[in-house]
């Protein structure tokens, strides 16, 4: 994924002109469609409907026509995840256009839908984010974007770290310990609202997202969404699920070996309750379950350390909030956030830290 930071449609990739562009867009295209038509282009568009999120079945059947070179992405959320998805589908090349800092999604290289009732991770593979001056607006609403992905990235750094260290892994960290001291200054510098931040904390996550997944608790977000059956993108709750995913492994018990396995059935049937097939990531053997126990007991404390600046970062996420609707458990109880962890830990496609502490019965005891 390259991203390129853009004075003006000047600054954008030379492509042969000739061909079809599949426009996905909102409302909205900030003048790309007009900028590709003078240049030779095919602009065949599609409007993306931002209130009805999640439609796999009817984006799956967009069909860019024929000759297509190139899907380009306008707009916030939705619609670049509407874009992602089509690119995927049809493997080709991908813009990616935001006309706010809410459209921070562009900087992941996948994209996030439920397909074949299980939530899916789509990968894109030629992606090119175009993060336009004119048109990169830093709007209250995208500043709360960006600020919550980046506390997402916080937590997955911070996880990722210690994750190194458990499975043996820790030359990786050489290079994501300077990101993380960068990621947490730049989450606490950060008071009430001022649109002045934005610029800054895109560039930091622009830095860690090339090096860092965030994608359990992408995972865990849209979980909530969909136990709370809301019509909203699951970036609605994003700074909730990171919070209480941190928060679960900082709190769970330090003598994992002295509780009972969790009831893994009963965990699949409140997966089935959410639509959601379980589809379990292998575990290792015994004896090395056994050593990571020791392991986590060693660096629990450390983790726990994070727990503080996750507390700064939650006072900062509040102001900038304020009654914008983003409330930070605004509709969301501990019971809801306690309930889906052992169902997200249970469907996480990779064996994580969060897994390995819910397969040994930690996360009972939140219940």
């Amino acid at each position: 994924m390259d991203v390129l930071f853009c004075k003006d449609f000047s600054q954008f990739p030379s492509i042969r002109a000739g061909g079809t562009v599949y426009l996905v867009r909102g409302r909205e295209d900030g003048g790309v469609g007009n900028y590709l038509a003078t240049k030779g282009f095919n602009v065949c568009d599609t409007v993306v409907d931002g209130g009805r999120y999640d439609d796999y079945a009817g984006l799956s059947v967009r069909t860019p026509p024929d000759g297509t070179r190139l899907v380009v992405g306008v707009g916030d959320f939705a619609v670049l995840e509407a874009a992602k998805l089509i690119a995927s589908l049809h493997d080709l090349p991908l813009w990616c256009v935001p006309l706010s800092y809410d459209g921070v999604n562009a900087l992941a290289d996948y994209t996030l839908w439920t397909v074949d009732r299980a939530p899916a991770f789509l990968p894109v593979s030629r992606q090119t984010v175009l993060a336009t001056e004119g048109l990169l607006v830093p709007t209250r609403d995208g500043v709360q974007q960006i600020y919550q992905h980046l506390f997402a990235y916080y937590v997955s750094l911070q996880i990722s770290v210690y994750a190194n260290r458990l499975f043996l892994r820790e030359a990786d960290n050489e290079r994501l310990s300077p990101l993380l001291a960068t990621v947490q200054t730049a989450l606490l510098s950060v008071g009430e609202y001022n649109p002045a931040v934005a610029p800054q904390l895109w560039s930091t996550i622009c830095a860690v997202a090339p090096v860092c997944s965030d994608r359990e608790i992408m995972l865990y977000a849209k979980a909530i969404c969909v136990y709370k059956k809301s019509n909203m993108s699951y970036n609605r709750y994003i700074f909730a699920a990171a919070y209480a995913y941190l928060a679960a492994l900082t709190e769970c018990a330090d003598a994992p070996d002295l509780l009972l396995p969790p009831d893994r059935t009963a965990v699949a049937e409140a997966a089935k309750g959410l639509g959601w097939n379980i589809r379990p990531a292998p575990s290792p053997d015994r004896a090395e379950r056994r050593r990571l126990d020791w392991a986590w007991r060693d660096y629990l404390a450390d983790v726990r350390s994070s727990a503080d600046v996750a507390r700064q970062a939650a006072k900062c996420w509040r102001r900038l909030v304020g009654s914008a609707g983003y409330g930070f458990f605004e509709d969301l109880s501990p019971s809801d956030l306690t309930y889906l962890m052992p169902v997200v830990a249970e469907t996480s496609p990779t064996y994580t830290p969060f897994k390995h502490l819910y397969l040994r019965g930690g996360f009972d005891l939140f219940n």
